[in-house]
């Protein structure tokens, strides 16, 4: 059975298949086209749910999949089709170029968000104590694998050696007794131990 859209450059009706629901936005190529030759103002701001000043406007266009953060993302024009993240991109429109070596970082830890009061820069550096400070943090292991302990909680497993029994320890924070006792004799994060001398 068709379904009705409307198209995004000329508000016209077209009919389309269930399964383009959320993938067609135009109704031909020519209007397709003509979108894509906007200036990137337009294409962006009309992609943007603009709320109250101090709510998260969120991102109503495409957006990259869980291993990017889901951040909205946009093309930038030009011959080589170039994409960019919206929210650098909504950050330059509103307060002008940033340098390569500086990240666009949300207040609100919400990577759909483009209210531009709800970014700011920072470096990687920024970032990551960012992310950690607000418990988001994911820290590698001596070997850079990802983990899902917090320094804190390592420092309450390494200090834990000898109260409890790691298997018990182990389903406290969920993670094998493996890793228990390779925190606890010093041959996981060990980085962490050296930092404090402990």
């Amino acid at each position: 059975m068709p379904v009705r859209f409307l198209c995004t450059e000329c508000n016209k009706e077209y009919f389309g298949k269930p399964s383009d629901i959320g993938r067609t936005k135009f109704c031909n190529k020519d209007c397709q086209r003509a979108n894509r030759t906007k200036s990137l103002p337009k294409r962006y701001w009309v992609k943007v749910d603009r709320r109250g000043p101090d709510e998260c406007w969120l991102w109503l266009g495409s957006s990259k999949g869980k291993k990017n953060g889901n951040y909205g993302h946009i093309g930038l024009g030009g011959e080589h089709g170039k994409i960019g993240l919206a929210h650098r991109v909504g950050y330059e429109l509103e307060y002008g170029a940033i340098s390569d070596n500086m990240n666009v970082l949300h207040t609100c830890d919400n990577p759909l968000c483009q209210n531009p009061k709800h970014l700011f820069l920072g470096t990687q550096l920024d970032n990551i104590a960012d992310r950690e400070a607000k418990g988001r943090g994911v820290i590698p292991d001596n070997r850079g694998r990802s983990k899902k302990l917090t320094r804190i909680q390592v420092l309450e497993i390494f200090d834990l050696k000898g109260k409890e029994s790691q298997s018990t320890t182990a389903r406290r924070y969920s993670i094998r007794q493996q890793h228990v006792d390779g925190i606890q004799n010093k041959r996981m994060w060990v980085w962490l131990t050296n930092e404090l001398n402990i």
